[in-house]
């Protein structure tokens, strides 16, 4: 009395181009008739607007949270490219639900790197409304990728996120300051003034994680200046510097205009960032270049005149977004239309609010710190705990030139 549903997937196609047939089943039964029951539903991603991979969905009878990582699933279906799934002619009952992108194909959670998706309740055949937010924990182990030394300059490439890193060396010397760090947080720029050895033995300590690597130190880094394609009149012109800045005694920075040349000398008193003010008097395209000086120190080495284009935008003619969300936790990322990140704003009296912006269409993402800890946590399964959540804008918002934008978004 067991009804079974043997699915081909895409191993049937036709003779001549291949193409796999949809939905291929065979349903039989053992007894005097077919079980109906069904659940179905979507799978989404619960960090990105759209969700990558191809996954699997796992029915359990049984309910122990061992199961998706030690046992093979009692029924399971391959979801379609949006996620959707369904897995029907079921015995009536409830199930235990689990999804998987099976790396490496053997319909079992065990490896770190895999996504997976699961509720901690039980679903009853006839749910079609199922949603599961897919997500890889952080159970990977923690390491050094590849690291360099390069003047006073450590880079370093981590395996996974890097929080509340702590450097030191053997040699008892542990001046390591944070200069920069990527989004995933798991590439790290440090700046090391006092060690000056030609290699050094460097101990890394974060919560479970200890480690100790041998670093040789290279050649002096080519002097680098990164200047913004685009700024507003009347803010100040950021600099930001691969180097210390204070080793050199300072820099010519001429702007290039059709009527004449002009100019502009500044010392930099701090290491990395400067803010530069007065260069620009008007908006439109200027062409800078920047002239080094001859001496160099320590870490860098000054090769090469640079030069740069900026677009100096009119803050008239600029506009801003603010959304009433209603939520007094987490913040908003605004995104281009193709999804790429813009600007980070913390939600304040269940406000945010985007400055500065020129017209075209935007798309926004909501995170809510559930922790309140300034982070984005995933989820962890054996513990029950669901990643926090994350909402994107539906539609996404267009921004029309000389109309600020304020409007409402009721997250669901």
């Amino acid at each position: 009395n067991t009804t079974y549903t043997i699915s081909f997937g895409k191993s049937v196609v036709d003779l001549s181009e291949q193409n796999p047939v949809d939905s291929n089943k065979w349903i039989f039964s053992t007894g005097t008739y077919l079980d109906s029951g069904k659940v179905s539903g979507q799978i989404k991603s619960s960090y990105e607007e759209v969700l990558e991979g191809e996954f699997w969905v796992f029915l359990y009878e049984g309910g122990e949270d061992s199961l998706p990582i030690a046992n093979r699933p009692y029924c399971l279906n391959r979801a379609n490219e949006k996620g959707e799934f369904e897995l029907d002619y079921l015995r009536a009952g409830d199930y235990k639900i689990f999804a998987l992108k099976d790396d490496n194909k053997n319909y079992n959670y065990d490896l770190p790197d895999e996504d997976i998706a699961f509720l901690s309740e039980r679903v009853a055949i006839g749910n079609d409304s199922i949603i599961l937010s897919a997500f890889k924990e952080d159970r990977a182990l923690q390491y050094v990728v590849d690291a360099s030394l390069q003047g006073e300059i450590l880079n370093l490439n981590m395996k996974k996120a890097s929080r509340g890193l702590q450097l030191s060396t053997l040699e008892g010397q542990d001046q390591f300051i944070k200069l920069k760090e990527n989004r995933a947080q798991d590439s790290l720029k440090y700046w090391s003034p006092q060690t000056k050895n030609d290699s050094f033995k460097l101990v890394l300590n974060e919560a479970n994680y200890s480690d100790t690597i041998e670093l040789i130190r290279e050649e002096k880094l080519p002097f680098s200046l990164n200047i913004p394609k685009e700024h507003v009149l009347g803010n100040s012109l950021k600099l930001k510097s691969n180097c210390p800045l204070s080793e050199l005694a300072g820099f010519s920075l001429l702007r290039i205009l059709e009527e004449d040349t002009q100019s502009f000398r500044s010392t930099f008193l701090n290491n990395f960032e400067q803010d530069l003010d007065g260069l620009f008097t008007e908006n439109g395209n200027f062409s800078l270049k920047i002239l080094p000086d001859t001496n160099s120190g320590e870490t860098c080495k000054v090769s090469d005149t640079l030069s740069y284009s900026v677009n100096v935008l009119d803050p008239n003619e600029l506009m801003f977004i603010e959304l009433k969300i209603g939520v007094e936790y987490g913040w908003a990322e605004l995104l281009d239309e193709k999804g790429r990140f813009l600007k980070k704003v913390s939600l304040e009296n269940g406000r945010v609010k985007f400055e500065q912006l020129q017209a075209g269409n935007y798309k926004v993402r909501l995170v809510l710190d559930a922790n309140q800890n300034g982070y984005w946590d995933t989820g962890d399964y054996l513990k029950g705990v669901q990643p926090e959540k994350v909402f994107y804008l539906e539609g996404g918002l267009e921004l029309k030139k000389g109309f600020d934008l304020v409007q409402e978004w009721e997250v669901n």
